[in-house]
C-alpha cells in the first residue's frame, strides 16, 4: 500500500471481538501490503453482499418499511471517510465469511447497533456476545470521559462566529433581535427571524452516558468503531472538546433536527480548496431548508476574523459520511418514520434495554440535538 495504516490494534478490538478472533488477527490481515485495498472492497462486494442479498434485507423489516442491511454495508464500503475505513469494513467482512453468513449479518449488525444507531442518538445495547472489558477495550474506557454539557457558552460562540445568523438559511436569531429590538432598534435586521441553536456535528449524546460501568463500556465499543471507521482521533474531542466551536454549526431548531437526524449534509466536494466553505445538500429529494431552498452555499468565517475557530472540516465530512450511508441504507426512515406513532420495533427494542427514565433522557437528547 502507498500510506502508513492509521489506525491502532485497540481501535480494532471491538470488532474483533464481535468476529471472535483476536485483535492481532485482525490487524496483521489489516496491516497485509500484498492485498490491496481495492481488492478487498471488490471481494467484499461481489463475493460477500451481493449474493446474500436477500437475506441480508430479511434480517430487519418493520411492517412495510424495510432496513436494507446489504446496503449499510455497500455504503460504508463506498463513503467511508478514509481509504483506511474502506479497509476495516472489507477486512471484517472478509473475517466474517469464513465463519458463515450468520457471523456477517452479526458483524452488521454490531455496526449498527454500536455505531450508526449512537450517531442518532437512539441507545441501543452493543452486540457484543463476550459482554467483556478486554485490555484494548480497556484502553478506550479509560480515555472518555462524560462531557458536561455547556449549551450557552458554545451557543454564544457559535452565534458570534455567524454573526447571528443561521449558517445554513442566514435567517435571524430571534434571541439576538430581542435584544437589540432593546438596545438598539435602529439595527434589528428586517430579515426573518426563528429560535437558534448549536448544533453539535459529532453529536454530544455520544458523550453522554451515565458513569455505570455497562453504559461506559457501550461508549467504548462505540468510539472504538468510530475511530476504525473514519479514523478520527477521538482525543480530538475527548471530555469537554465535544463542546468546542470546532463541532457546531449554529443553526435554526428546525435545521438542527433536520442534521440531526442526517436529513442533510454539507458537502465538500463543491468547494475543495475552500476549507470554510460548503454546499449544504438532502440525502433525497422533496425536501428543503425552512426558507424554502433545497440547497445551500455555507461559508465559516477564519479564525483570524472571528476570533472562534471554525467547523472541522474533518468533522463535517464524517457526518457527511453518516448521512449517505444512513440514507442508502433506509435507516433514517426506518427510525423516525413511525406515521405519527411511538410505536414500532425500535421503541419495542428501547423498552426492553431502557427503564423510562433513561428513555425520556434519550428522547431529550434527540430533541436537543
Amino acid at each position: 500500500m502507498s500510506h502508513a495504516r492509521t489506525v491502532s490494534q485497540e481501535s480494532v478490538s471491538s470488532i474483533s471481538s464481535i468476529l471472535s478472533c483476536s485483535s492481532e488477527t485482525f490487524y496483521n490481515l489489516y496491516n497485509d501490503e500484498n492485498v490491496a485495498t481495492h481488492t478487498l472492497c471488490q471481494a467484499a462486494l461481489n463475493d460477500i453482499i451481493e449474493p446474500e442479498r436477500q437475506q441480508l434485507q430479511d434480517v430487519m423489516a418493520k411492517g412495510n418499511k424495510r432496513f436494507r442491511l446489504d446496503e449499510l454495508l455497500i455504503g460504508m464500503l463506498e463513503h467511508a471517510p478514509h481509504p483506511d475505513g474502506r479497509r476495516y469494513v472489507a477486512v471484517a467482512l472478509h473475517i466474517a465469511h469464513g465463519k458463515g453468513l450468520q457471523a456477517v449479518i452479526e458483524v452488521a449488525q454490531a455496526w449498527l447497533d454500536s455505531l450508526f444507531f449512537p450517531m442518532m442518538t437512539i441507545p441501543l445495547t452493543r452486540s457484543d456476545p463476550t459482554g467483556s472489558l478486554t485490555p484494548t477495550i480497556q484502553t478506550t474506557y479509560l480515555e472518555i470521559e462524560n462531557a458536561k454539557r455547556d449549551q450557552n457558552t458554545l451557543r454564544n460562540d457559535v452565534a458570534n462566529r455567524e454573526h447571528h445568523h443561521c449558517a445554513i438559511t442566514q435567517i435571524h436569531d430571534t434571541k439576538r433581535r430581542a435584544e437589540l429590538t432593546k438596545t438598539h432598534p435602529n439595527l434589528v435586521p428586517a430579515a426573518p427571524h426563528a429560535l437558534m441553536h448549536a448544533a453539535h456535528i459529532i453529536p454530544f449524546a455520544l458523550y453522554s452516558f451515565q458513569d455505570k460501568g455497562d453504559r461506559r463500556l457501550d461508549a467504548a465499543h462505540t468510539w472504538d468503531m468510530l475511530q476504525a471507521w473514519t479514523q478520527l482521533d477521538i482525543r480530538n474531542l475527548s471530555g469537554s472538546q465535544i463542546n468546542s466551536p470546532s463541532n457546531a454549526i449554529f443553526m435554526t431548531t428546525t435545521e438542527q433536527d433536520n442534521f440531526g437526524k442526517f436529513q442533510f449534509y454539507l458537502d465538500k466536494d463543491v468547494y475543495p480548496v475552500d476549507d470554510n466553505k460548503y454546499r449544504a445538500k438532502f440525502v433525497r429529494q422533496g425536501l428543503c431548508f425552512s426558507n424554502g431552498q433545497v440547497e445551500a452555499d455555507v461559508q465559516f468565517p477564519p479564525y483570524a476574523q472571528s476570533g472562534v475557530l471554525p467547523p472541522n472540516p474533518e468533522f463535517i465530512r464524517i457526518h457527511a459520511a453518516f448521512a449517505k450511508v444512513l440514507h442508502l441504507s433506509a435507516a433514517t426512515e426506518y427510525i423516525y418514520d413511525y406515521d405519527g406513532s411511538n410505536e414500532g420495533e425500535v421503541d419495542q427494542r428501547l423498552a426492553q434495554e431502557a427503564d423510562f427514565g433513561e428513555l425520556l433522557i434519550s428522547k431529550l437528547e434527540i430533541m436537543a440535538h
